[in-house]
């Protein structure tokens, strides 16, 4: 199963010295995470919203209030010490390639439309091949389906409003017409 993990005011800790630490470290300051990254020989200073502690290591301290914790140097010794504290601190780990050890893996994610989030994932497999995927699948969506979606987010916010169950709703039925009807309004905007 795939899900969306909010992180926005959540404690990540990126543990690592690579590229790959300080990428993951912006990106996820970029959602809104409030981000530590440990790195005992880190050359690059990450930007200011990225906490940096010159250690190889987070304190046991720190991983008790961590919501997540990406490994990204694919050190063994780390990666299997964080593997044997993440149930005792309660956090999610990430290894990169270590399947075993993950918790989840990173997505290649892509926003066309605000509302609608395109995530591929190869299960660790091949990154490069999840972010051209994305790519593709993303540049697939028509102003149609723009529309449509927008349409059915504010009948759905109707029904609620309205103390309706949204689940018994034929949700593909109610897409199908939608669609229609656009197509027919654009054959008579065209007619005439």
């Amino acid at each position: 199963m795939i899900v969306s993990l909010q992180l926005r005011g959540q404690r990540v800790l990126i543990v690592g010295s690579s590229e790959e630490a300080t990428t993951r470290a912006q990106s996820l300051a970029d959602e809104g995470a409030m981000v530590i990254l440990y790195s005992a020989r880190i050359q690059v200073q990450p930007d200011e919203r990225i906490k940096l502690v010159r250690k190889e290591r987070p304190p046991i301290r720190a991983l008790l209030s961590a919501r997540v914790v990406i490994a990204t140097d694919r050190d063994p010794e780390i990666n299997s010490w964080l593997f044997r504290l993440k149930s005792v601190c309660g956090f999610l780990l990430n290894t990169l390639d270590e399947k075993e050890t993950c918790d989840f893996y990173h997505m290649s994610t892509r926003t066309p439309h605000p509302g609608i989030t395109l995530a591929v994932s190869t299960s660790g497999g091949s990154p490069s091949f999840a972010r051209s995927l994305a790519n593709r699948l993303a540049s697939s969506i028509t102003s149609t389906d723009i529309l449509v979606f927008e349409r059915i987010v504010q009948m759905r916010q109707t029904m609620i409003a309205k103390g309706q169950s949204s689940l018994r709703c034929d949700w593909p039925e109610v897409e199908r017409m939608l669609r229609c009807r656009l197509e027919e309004l654009e054959l008579s905007q065209k007619a005439s």
